[in-house]
């Protein structure tokens, strides 16, 4: 999740270590509800405000019997409980305000933002106030507000400017890491000379910006006058996805929506001489990945045919980061491949325009026994 400014964490159960913590660094708080916001707020904050009292208390205390008069307790335990009088409500009121009102201000420039431009969103998913996901055209955008500084020659943040960004997350195809990316898996300076060529010239590209493994796009909220300027930055990812040979990732969508989109991205009608067609599932380094081959021959008892790739569809990969080898055993990760892939053809296998017409579909690990599901 991209780190926003300002930036929301959940609240509930924090320790006071970490509380105090993250109110040092300014960040705000989310509760589930009304009461875990007062309890946790009121014992915290009581803490350095019963310093406070106890440090008021003494100081007074001590006067007071230096003088040898006697001492009015009234008045030493009144004065002594100021600090909670006076702090008290405008924490309560501070506290409030960013963690209900300026969350839900936030969450509704979000949506808005959303809703106006990018229509065709779908599977729209909230993150944070700041922070939400969705898929456009299959693919996962992560969508963002935030406050980006701007500073001056010598550093420091002159003011900070509210802007919208949109995030697409990426990975090399297996077999081209090498390409754009070096041993120690940074950008290499042809990717990025390349990109900066593509960019320059280009209005729309100063909006555009690349890091190792993300795609950005940048809009200023003052700049916003027509929904047609995100779109168009969407589409030049989508694009310079292609373009690199890079595939998207898919760190929040579901598992069956990520399968399902997929499959709709390449849902095109294959040649007339393809008959059968396979997806593979194989470990990568950080968790699994899928792919989709079709073959003019298909043999029952034999395995092997679906090594023959007559037919390969231009997105063939689906990568699976998030499903973690250490977190889900393999046979239920086919087992769910194959419930998302057989629902989806399912729908389509009668359809004379989709990949699926007519056709022999089979499932299995590389290393593995293929099943067939139609």
């Amino acid at each position: 999740m991209i780190k926003t400014s300002p930036t929301y964490i959940d609240g509930d159960g924090l320790t006071c270590r970490k509380y105090f913590s993250h109110a040092f660094m300014n960040r705000r708080f989310l509760y589930t509800s009304v009461w875990n916001w007062w309890k946790q707020t009121t014992l915290y904050s009581c803490l350095p405000l019963s310093v406070a009292s106890l440090l008021i208390f003494a100081a007074i205390l001590y006067q007071e019997l230096g003088t040898g008069e006697e001492t009015d307790w009234g008045l030493v335990v009144s004065v002594s409980l100021l600090p909670f009088l006076f702090f008290m409500p405008l924490i309560w009121a501070g506290t409030y305000y960013y963690s209900f009102i300026a969350a839900r201000r936030l969450t509704r420039k979000l949506q808005a933002f959303i809703s106006r431009h990018i229509p065709d969103a779908t599977c729209i998913t909230r993150l944070s106030p700041t922070n939400y996901t969705l898929l456009r055209k299959g693919i996962e955008y992560e969508v963002c507000y935030t406050h980006v500084p701007e500073t001056d020659q010598s550093g420091r943040v002159r003011r900070n400017h509210p802007c919208f960004l949109i995030a697409l997350y990426y990975a090399p195809q297996p077999g081209t890491e090498l390409l754009w990316f070096d041993e120690d898996t940074e950008m290499r300076p042809s990717l990025i000379d390349k990109w900066a060529a593509y960019c320059e010239g280009k209005d729309s590209g100063r909006k555009l910006v690349l890091e190792d493994y993300a795609l950005f796009a940048l809009f200023e909220k003052k700049e916003l006058s027509t929904p047609a300027c995100v779109v168009k930055a969407m589409e030049q990812l989508e694009y310079l996805l292609n373009r690199f040979s890079f595939f998207p990732l898919y760190l929040h969508t579901p598992l069956q929506d990520r399968i399902g989109s997929w499959l709709g991205r390449i849902d095109k009608p294959a040649p007339a001489d393809i008959v059968a067609l396979n997806i593979g599932i194989f470990e990568t380094v950080t968790g699994y990945a899928l792919y989709l081959t079709g073959a003019r021959h298909y043999d029952e008892a034999d395995d092997d045919w679906a090594c023959t790739e007559d037919f390969v569809p231009e997105q063939k990969y689906l990568d699976l980061s998030t499903e973690r080898k250490d977190e889900k055993d393999w046979q239920q990760l086919r087992q769910d491949v194959t419930e998302a892939v057989s629902r989806y053809t399912a729908q389509r296998a009668d359809d004379a325009s989709s990949l699926f017409y007519h056709k022999i579909v089979t499932i299995g690990f590389d290393d593995g026994e293929l099943t067939r599901i139609r």
